[in-house]
């Protein structure tokens, strides 16, 4: 690829902008930024550029900015004014507002414009005023919403879960490699700490017991903890030492950043081995009835609610119903998120588990986890690619094809129409 100077794109931009504004000094050039904020900046947005149309500033315009809701209507303008020569935000003479639209058969979903208001900038603006609720469109309604992002939080989900289980199936095999646990019993020991004492840590309900494995892999992740926590520990100590060697503030800067870094790693490997070494502790409290097939269901059915609340919250947000429980609320949020995560784990913990003592392939795991990384891909079931096409079909919908149209033909022409092809002088 060409290699491309400051100088050459600075003095190309400034001769386009003087040849379209016709004679117009470049280095005065305007920019016009819209800020974001959902359907609200969009509304304001509109408005902004309404009144900059009228008092015929915005033709004088060269860049413009936007930001989430402002590119709502910063792409309206570029898109209606490349493809359909229109501006399409009303003309101020003859626009009526919504009561200029009378109801179509169908009921109300489509609307007919009225003889007083026929021009297309009109009909334009009407449509998107109509479309305010986009993310909720007539022929899908609010159940297709949330099953999308149910769908894509699911999808996540299993994604995940096959990857962590993988990564569990790699630490049993370490786990069980000969004379590890030897090794761990043995250092263990000299802390008082044996293989009765994790059991009966373990053996919660008397109907239940702990297997062998997740005594082995608690006892590993406990000596873990111990000796992350014994290593940092010990930084903490050489750290206060060194302030004796000398009180000059920048005297062992560096040395200073690399054991910051390292206690922050420290702490971090703490924490995940901690957690790794409850996941056994957790599954014995929900196996209270003597199945261990119950707390695979219940961390299951953990995950699905946290899921649940996860798209709940996603629908308070995107239909300006944000909950007003303040610190309350967002602690609760907090306490789902780390359920889930930790519900997550322990599936995982589960399927690696039974792939390991049923003798099941290293390989065919790996298989399998590959596939869904490659098949499935996470940035197209995301709920941005559904955002992406309720906002076309409103936004930038094909207004040959008319309000009438079919939702899938609104939007189609926008989706297939490539972002170098928005650029536009009119």
């Amino acid at each position: 690829m060409k290699k491309v100077e400051w100088d050459q794109v600075y003095e190309g931009e400034q001769q386009y902008i003087t040849k379209y504004l016709k004679g117009y000094d470049a280095k005065k050039s305007i920019g016009l930024a819209l800020s974001g904020g959902g359907i609200r900046s969009t509304a304001f947005s509109i408005g902004v550029i309404q009144a900059l149309h009228n008092k015929n500033i915005l033709g004088k315009i060269s860049y413009l900015s936007t930001v989430s809701g402002g590119g709502f209507s910063g792409s309206a303008l570029t898109w209606f004014k490349l493809k359909f020569e229109t501006f399409p935000f009303g003309d101020k003479k003859t626009f009526q507002g919504s009561q200029a639209f009378v109801e179509g058969e169908d009921g109300g979903l489509f609307k007919t414009l009225k003889k007083t208001s026929t021009s297309a900038s009109n009909a334009i603006l009407s449509y998107i005023r109509q479309h305010g609720n986009y993310l909720v469109p007539f022929e899908l309604g609010k159940a297709a919403l949330l099953a999308r992002a149910l769908l894509s939080v699911l999808h996540s989900a299993l994604a995940y879960l096959l990857i962590i289980s993988l990564v569990f199936f790699l630490l049993f095999l370490l786990i069980y490699t000969p004379g590890v646990m030897e090794c761990v019993w043995k250092t263990l020991g000299y802390i008082g700490v044996d293989k009765a004492t994790i059991s009966n840590l373990l053996h919660i309900w008397k109907n239940n017991g702990p297997s062998t494995l997740q005594v082995n892999f608690t006892a590993f992740f406990i000596l873990a903890t111990v000796g992350f926590g014994g290593f940092y520990a010990i930084l903490i100590v050489l750290y206060g030492l060194s302030t004796f060697v000398s009180q000059e503030t920048t005297a062992g800067y560096c040395s200073r950043v690399w054991v910051e870094r390292a206690m922050g790693w420290l702490v971090t490997l703490l924490a995940g081995a901690l957690v790794l070494a409850l996941i056994p502790l957790g599954l014995e409290l929900m196996a209270f009835t003597g199945d261990k097939a119950i707390s695979t269901g219940v961390f299951g059915g953990t995950t699905i609610i946290g899921a649940l609340v996860a798209v709940f919250k996603f629908w308070q947000n995107i239909s300006g119903k944000e909950s007003k429980g303040g610190v309350l609320s967002s602690l609760l949020m907090q306490a789902v998120v780390l359920l889930v995560i930790f519900a997550v784990l322990s599936l995982g913990f589960r399927v690696g588990a039974f792939a390991f003592k049923t003798g099941t392939s290293l390989w065919l795991l790996f298989a399998v986890t590959a596939f869904m990384a490659l098949v499935v891909n996470l940035n197209l079931v995301s709920p941005h690619r559904m955002y992406r096409d309720r906002l076309a079909e409103t936004f930038l919908w094909n207004f040959d094809k008319g309000a009438e149209a079919k939702l899938c033909d609104r939007g189609k022409l926008a989706l297939h129409t490539p972002l170098s092809e928005m650029v536009t002088d009119k």
